[in-house]
Parts: structure tokens; sequence; C-alpha cells
């Protein structure tokens, strides 16, 4: 289970992710969710596999794992926010150009 993410909206969610996970000794892991340069690398969980391979890394994942955690700045957030927003906005406009032929 996600217990955190670097680019959550609201923090608490990460605090709800972890105690859900821990109360039910789910594995956890940690993730970035980078969507431009910057947030590469925010946060991340490490796999100390014994070869790299999926079969490895997901029987890591199930032993345990060391999350690195750590917020996007607010120039980042604001960056992703922004993008989303014009990404989503660009999806909702309608094509009025192929509406009256032009």
């Amino acid at each position: 289970l996600e217990v955190f993410n670097a680019a959550t909206t609201l923090r608490r969610y990460n605090t709800f992710a972890f105690k859900y996970a821990q109360l039910r000794s789910l594995p956890m892991t940690a993730a970035s969710d980078a969507h431009h340069a910057a947030a590469v690398g925010t946060a991340y969980t490490i796999l100390n596999c014994e070869e790299l391979s999926v079969k490895s890394a997901l029987a890591q994942i199930l032993k345990g794992n060391e999350l690195n955690q750590r917020y996007l700045t607010p120039r980042d957030s604001m960056r992703k926010t922004w993008n989303n927003w014009l990404r989503l906005r660009r999806k909702k406009l309608p094509d009025i150009a192929g509406q009256d032929g032009r």
C-alpha cells in the first residue's frame, strides 16, 4: 500500500494510509508521484533485492522496506497543481473548430 505520496494535496491522507497499513500489517511503499523532473526522487522506497527482477522486488515489498519521505516544495506543488489544471481544462474544452467546420 502506498502510505506516502510526496505530491498529495492533503498530508493527512498519508497519515491515514500509514495507520491503515500498520493496523492491518500490510506492506508499505512511498512514491514521489513525479509529474516533472524536479519532483523525481522526493519520496521513494528502497528495496534490498537479491536480484533485479519483478519477483524479487515483489518479495521484498512483502518483507518490508526503507521508506524515504519528503514532500514536494511549495513551488513544485504549485507547478504540479497548475499543470494538472491546464491538462484537465484542455480535456473539457469543446472542439469549437470541429463544430462549425473551420
